[in-house]
């Protein structure tokens, strides 16, 4: 029969293995949730790229399949003798100015077909800036020695990108072989579709996750994409795939070949971040979009993501912490077992503010949430419709070269900024740009160049600005967002700067537009940097009749920042944990003298308080050095762990002056002494774990 102190046990231990129960059968679904909603967000993710691959190569499909019928008609007419050879340029003109889609005409004749002339006849008709140019490809050059003048005898349709002629773009185009009348030789009629707009389909509006979106040939080669050189020196999928050492791009092309749709992941040209990247066929040309999306399932939600997870890790070390008692209460409760116990609870207090620690490096809140990233030419939702037709346009780049967070909200930043001024702006100072919230700013021109679109004016700058970071209470967890906003010099009711888009491969904030390539910011990493136009917001007319529907929007660049955390955990962490272990090692070196001892138990005690006198001056140090930083920041989340230390270093002079003065006069057990030593690191982990909690979490 059991003991009358076994029962309790017995009852303590059934506790723990049924709270344990729970404790597993709660980790077992949140686990489940979480893996359904990764899974579910996973596929949402593929499903968005394969619908917005479709829909662009829908919209170019249709775009390209209105083109067909105008080559179709001109080649019907040349072969049923309703059109003169002799009247190719004039019927040229003519289609071109009633189809805007189209760039260029040309029309391949058979040798002898225009009198007086035996060679190849090819007139052509090409839109320029300024308008269309008619002309004749045979005072140039060969006509049947084109490139694309033998695919077309290989068949009719769409083809390979080609040049049109030296230094011009290279660009694919429809072909249809036609005979004249009584002709032996067949003719060549190629129209060339208006890449503008097939680049302009591509542009936008792009889903928040997509990166670009590129078309390619049926071979694999570029004819749309951000890198310019690459369509230039018409660089193929397979080329990509060899230089980034990545399989994705490959089969790319493979299913640009076969006109089969796809999607793989791999990583970007940039190689920082992973990605998605789904093909579509266009079905009409054989050629095929590819949408390349960021792929990164933990950023869609961070924040959510990170509380699931952290709620999972809380389960699993209360389910631990659950075991381990009832392990622990198998016997009588002596005081090996009690250590037992605080050093298993402190094990796990440590191991949980470490997740929490790392989950939240991991998935750092996103800074910024309340700004929008200016990602398409189309802006007008931007501008006030108001006086829009009486406002200049004037695109404004930026490329940081350096960046120094010195302190709290002290930014300097150096590097480049470029305008182009449309032909009509005022030819007054009133040119340039300035920074409305630097302290102090050095700007300089370095170079003017005129364009067919009016002038392109270059600068450097220095500037240094103050703002405050919203996070800085999380220190050292924090996020911040640096933000650049640029005015004109002109008085702001008649200019406004928008981005100058064409001078960015990619717009998307992960592609880091507008910094540097090797920019690094000391004690921070770089997360995103993007263009907002937010809505000025001024309570006062300047002392002009104007309102606050007549200001244009702000021109503003921010990088959004995530602290390092190694930095502050030596200079401002490492202190705390150093004087934690030293308070420690001196309630394990407390012991009182024998009874009767009373001035040896005084001095014990004396000593054990001037041990923690001198262990709190570097604490202190510590504190003034981070406050020294963050004058302006509340009390942050670092400071707590002083404050818990501050706490205990109290306790701990208490407990040595208390226990030594009754032990001087006899009413002092060992008890004492094992109390203190069981509850310092439960008591002290559990504190900091419940401030990362509230923190944190």
């Amino acid at each position: 029969m059991p003991s009358p102190a076994a029962a309790p046990t017995s009852s303590k231990r059934l506790l723990c293995w049924a709270l344990a129960g729970v404790l597993a059968l709660l980790a077992l679904f949140q686990l489940a949730t979480l893996v359904q909603s990764q899974r579910q967000h996973r596929h949402d993710l593929v499903d968005k790229g394969r619908s917005e691959a479709e829909r662009f190569a829908q919209t170019l499909d249709s775009s390209l399949r209105v083109l067909e019928p105008v080559a179709r008609a001109l080649a019907a007419d040349l072969e049923g003798g309703r059109l003169d050879p002799a009247h190719l340029p004039a019927r040229l003109n003519q289609d071109l100015e009633r189809n805007p889609g189209i760039a260029r005409l040309d029309v391949a004749l058979p040798p002898g077909c225009v009198p007086g002339t035996t060679r190849p006849a090819a007139p052509y008709a090409a839109r320029l800036a300024n308008g269309i140019r008619s002309g004749r490809l045979e005072d140039a050059r060969d006509a049947t020695r084109e490139e694309w003048f033998w695919e077309a005898m290989a068949g009719d349709g769409w083809g390979e990108p080609h040049q049109a002629g030296p230094g011009e773009e290279p660009a694919a185009g429809y072909c249809l072989r036609f005979r004249l009348p009584e002709g032996k030789t067949d003719g060549v009629v190629r129209l060339q579709p208006a890449m503008d707009r097939l680049r302009q389909v591509l542009a936008g509006p792009l889903l928040p996750n997509t990166l670009y979106a590129s078309l390619v040939s049926a071979k694999g080669v570029f004819l749309v994409h951000p890198r310019k050189a690459w369509v230039d020196d018409r660089w193929t999928t397979f080329r990509v795939a060899e230089e980034q050492q990545d399989a994705v791009p490959w089969r790319a092309g493979e299913w640009a070949l076969r006109g089969e749709p796809g999607d793989g992941v791999g990583t970007s040209y940039s190689g920082r971040f992973p990605v998605r990247l789904f093909v579509a066929p266009v079905a009409t040309a054989r050629w095929s979009v590819q949408v390349v999306r960021f792929y990164d399932t933990t950023r869609q939600d961070p924040v959510g993501l990170r509380r699931h997870l952290t709620g999972l890790a809380c389960t699993l070390l209360a389910l631990a912490a659950c075991l381990a008692l009832a392990r622990a209460g198998r016997g009588p409760v002596t005081f090996q077992v009690l250590w037992r116990c605080q050093l298993w609870i402190s094990i796990l207090l440590a191991l949980g503010t470490g997740i929490i620690w790392a989950l939240t490096l991991a998935l750092p809140n996103p800074a910024g949430r309340m700004a929008r990233p200016v990602l398409s030419e189309d802006i007008r939702e931007n501008l006030p419709g108001g006086k829009e037709s009486r406002r200049w346009r004037v695109p404004t780049g930026i490329l940081v070269e350096t960046l120094n967070v010195e302190n709290a909200g002290e930014i300097a930043a150096s590097g480049r900024i470029w305008q182009r001024y449309p032909p009509d702006f005022p030819q007054t100072e009133a040119r340039g740009f300035f920074f409305p919230d630097a302290q102090s700013e050095e700007i300089q021109e370095t170079r003017r160049r005129p364009e067919a679109s009016g002038e392109l004016r270059e600068f450097t700058f220095r500037t240094r600005i103050r703002q405050e970071f919203g996070e800085a209470y999380k220190y050292p967890f924090d996020t911040a967002v640096v933000r650049l906003r640029i005015l004109p010099r002109m008085f702001i009711d008649q200019v406004a700067l928008v981005p100058d888009f064409p001078s960015y491969f990619i717009l998307n904030p992960a592609s880091l537009p507008g910094l540097g390539k090797d920019l690094t910011v000391s004690g921070w990493k770089v997360a995103r940097s993007y263009f907002t136009l937010p809505s000025a917001d001024y309570n006062t007319s300047f002392g002009t009749p104007w309102s606050s529907a007549d200001q244009a929007p702000e021109l503003s660049f921010q990088v959004e920042i995530s602290r390092e955390f190694l930095t502050p955990f030596i200079s401002a962490l490492l202190p705390v944990i150093v004087v934690a272990g030293l308070l420690y090692a001196l309630l394990l070196a407390f012991e009182a003298p024998p009874d009767g001892e009373a001035t040896s138990s005084l001095q014990a005690g004396t000593d054990v308080i001037g041990g923690t006198s001198t262990l709190l001056l570097p604490v202190l140090y510590a504190q003034i050095s981070l406050r020294e930083k963050f004058a302006a920041a509340g009390l942050m989340y670092l400071e707590y762990f002083y404050f818990v230390i501050y706490l205990v270093i109290l306790l701990v002079a208490v407990h040595a002056l208390t226990v030594t003065s009754k032990r001087a006069f006899r009413i002092a057990g060992q008890a004492e002494y094992r109390v203190a030593r069981l509850v310092f690191w439960p008591g002290i982990l559990g504190t900091l774990f419940l401030l990362s909690c509230l923190f944190l979490y």
